[in-house]
């Protein structure tokens, strides 16, 4: 009888925990750096004349900029590491890659490391968001 008590309270905290996670980056996000790492070139932005905005909600983000570009899709979050796979975007070599990043929360501020894979290179990227909402 105790198992039957048991197991579903402990599935429930894990879900718990698991839903938490997730919760922690939902919301809107502000691009406030970013530095893109190629073998051959290496572009650093603080300044941007067209802002960048992702929201998160419930394992979904949408990414755009003032310059109209963007993508969509879905994202897995653990606490340590971000992902998304891209569904929808303005680059279509982007469309259908999943990219893994290295996540840190500090305060209202989110950092991620990682590559993803741009005109058939391997790109380092490195990206700091401001919470704005």
């Amino acid at each position: 009888m105790k198992k039957l008590f048991i197991i579903p309270a402990l599935l429930f905290i894990i879900l718990s925990c698991y839903c938490q996670k997730n919760n922690e980056l939902a919301g809107a996000w502000e691009m406030k750096y970013q530095n893109f790492v190629t073998p051959d070139t290496s572009v650093e932005r603080t300044q941007f004349e067209n802002p960048s905005i992702k929201v998160l909600s419930k394992g979904y983000f949408s990414f755009c900029a003032e310059s109209g570009r963007g993508h969509t899709g879905k994202y897995y979050y653990d606490g340590k590491t971000y992902t998304e796979v891209v569904k929808y975007g303005y680059n279509q070599e982007l469309v259908n890659q999943t990219n893994e990043f290295k996540s840190k929360l500090e305060g209202d501020k989110w950092h991620i490391t990682g590559k993803i894979m741009l005109n058939g290179r391997d790109v380092e990227l490195e990206e700091t968001w401001q919470r704005i909402d």
